[in-house]
């Protein structure tokens, strides 16, 4: 009874980290619990998820910017923010020729996509998706062991970059509204110093409270952030100011809103007053390196 109270009471995404949370508990005592049963639920095991969300991206993208093309990571450095455990992008870009790929992730552990539960149960999986939807950038991709080993070659932790290795094509889904802001700018300015100059960029910024429920913005617009600063770690920029930082970091941009809420706001503390309704609206965008 307790159980399905706890269930019936909270959204599904606080029931999945409360399942995430107890599992690292476990882990510390010793649980027959490892990350790669974490790996192995609905949210990871499908590398069609990637794959889809990508595309889709990139054709939502290309209806507003009519010259956008997709990345065709052909010899390019590749760089993803909060990847994931299983490298998020990471396959599709070596896949496609990428030379390197970054990933800035805290949840990521090398010894975990070497079990053979996730080398077999979700990289085959998804090298037989690519060799099935795209052209592979070597022709001994082919192959799955080529494509594994160089998934594990050229896949670094973005720490370790060089300064003379160049950032192509960066790339981020969910990541921005979780950076602290007394981080926000220092991120930005290591991102551009690290970039060429002809560098490509896609973050996905969620601007809604992170809750599965009628109204996006309820835990958020209802309180002040001047008294509480963040909610439930999401720094609480709205997309002018997430737009204003990435151009003043050297990222000029354009902003390709790709989901709006269209019901009512109020009840609504009156600090978000000072931001037009069209902006606070905005659940989802789109900032994406200028064409011009």
């Amino acid at each position: 009874m307790k159980i399905q109270q706890l269930l019936l009471n909270h959204s599904p995404y606080e029931n999945y980290w409360t399942f995430i949370r107890a599992v690292r508990r476990r882990l510390g005592r010793g649980s027959l619990f490892t990350m790669a049963d974490v790996c192995s639920t609905r949210k990871y095991c499908n590398p069609l998820v990637e794959i889809d969300r990508f595309a889709r991206y990139g054709r939502v993208i290309k209806r507003f910017q009519k010259g956008w093309v997709q990345p065709d990571f052909s010899d390019s450095v590749v760089l993803e923010l909060g990847c994931g455990p299983l490298l998020g992008i990471a396959p599709i870009a070596v896949y496609s020729g990428a030379r390197r790929f970054f990933y800035s992730e805290p949840a990521f552990s090398r010894d975990l996509i070497q079990t053979e539960s996730v080398r077999n149960g979700y990289f085959t999986s998804f090298h037989q998706e690519l060799l099935s939807q795209c052209e592979p950038g070597r022709s001994e991709f082919v192959r799955f062991e080529d494509f594994y080993n160089n998934v594990l070659d050229r896949c670094c932790d973005f720490r370790s970059a060089g300064q003379d290795e160049r950032i192509d094509f960066l790339y981020s889904n969910s990541v921005l509204e979780h950076v602290d802001l007394g981080d926000f700018p220092t991120l930005l300015q290591r991102l551009r110093s690290q970039s060429s100059s002809c560098c490509r960029y896609v973050h996905v910024v969620d601007f809604s409270d992170h809750h599965d429920r009628p109204m996006p913005f309820a835990g958020i617009y209802r309180s002040d952030p001047t008294v509480n600063p963040s909610h439930r770690a999401i720094n609480l920029l709205r997309p002018s100011e997430v737009k204003s930082a990435l151009e003043e970091a050297g990222f000029p941009c354009e902003m390709i809103v790709y989901r709006r809420y269209s019901g009512d706001l109020v009840p609504m503390n009156e600090y978000w007053c000072r931001f037009p309704e069209e902006e606070l609206r905005v659940e989802v965008a789109f900032f994406v390196n200028s064409q011009s």
